[in-house]
């Protein structure tokens, strides 16, 4: 049996030297979040506590949503904490070593992106490649870089097997509104449970996130056209 995927985020508080140590696992095969199994989970990851509009999650079937679920140990220890404390994030990912000084929002924001990704959440499974090579603290461009080719990868994949390939990538577009959605409702479950900021923000910073890919796929991908333009026609 394969060892799971680990990931190892700490955060070195900058005011006060605490530490705190997590460790994101995930199936090597199904690229799914691996919780931990020792979580007393609070009322509001009940799948109806302030349920996403557009979930087709059945009630009678998963009693808990998947996301909130798998977010419900971070959001208990950091539901206190202020947006803008700072910290030394240090990741250990993929035989490789990141570390970055951020505000504790931003640091958030990075592991609630892979835990959100990989939660079984119906419309954010299309993200779960992304996770498995996670990228901490990408910023805009690379972001955009690598979901549209991996989104591009997958039509390949279809391609292969005989299905069509959406190569003007209105799916993505379509999944990036769905995402939206998501946000919105991890958004409201915050609200009614978190009295700091730093949780709320980090899903605030990835639906903003989300609203610059949709709108980037609106204009199609003007903004990277320079790297496949002139300079490529002239080598």
């Amino acid at each position: 049996m394969e060892k799971p995927i680990v990931i190892h985020y700490r955060f070195k508080f900058t005011d006060d030297n605490r530490v705190t140590d997590y460790l994101l696992r995930l199936d090597p095969k199904t690229i799914t979040f691996i919780p931990p199994t020792d979580l007393e989970l609070p009322d509001w990851v009940n799948l109806e506590f302030n349920k996403c509009d557009h979930c087709p999650l059945d009630p009678k079937e998963h009693q808990h949503c998947p996301v909130a679920r798998n977010l419900a140990g971070f959001v208990e220890h950091f539901k206190n904490e202020i947006s803008h404390t700072e910290a030394l994030i240090i990741v250990r990912a993929n035989d490789r070593y990141y570390s970055k000084q951020l505000s504790l929002q931003e640091g958030l924001y990075s592991v609630y992106g892979i835990i959100m990704s990989t939660s079984n959440c119906p419309m954010m499974n299309f993200l779960k490649p992304m996770a498995r090579y996670h990228l901490p603290f990408a910023s805009l461009e690379e972001t955009i870089f690598r979901t549209t080719s991996s989104y591009l990868l997958e039509q390949y994949y279809a391609h292969k097997r005989g299905e069509e390939a959406d190569l003007k990538l209105d799916g993505l577009l379509f999944r990036y509104q769905e995402v939206e959605k998501v946000n919105e409702g991890i958004s409201r479950r915050l609200r009614a449970v978190t009295s700091g900021d730093a949780d709320r923000n980090a899903v605030v910073l990835l639906d903003s996130l989300a609203q610059v890919l949709f709108f980037e796929l609106g204009t199609s991908l003007e903004s990277m056209e320079y790297l496949y333009g002139q300079s490529v026609q002239s080598t």
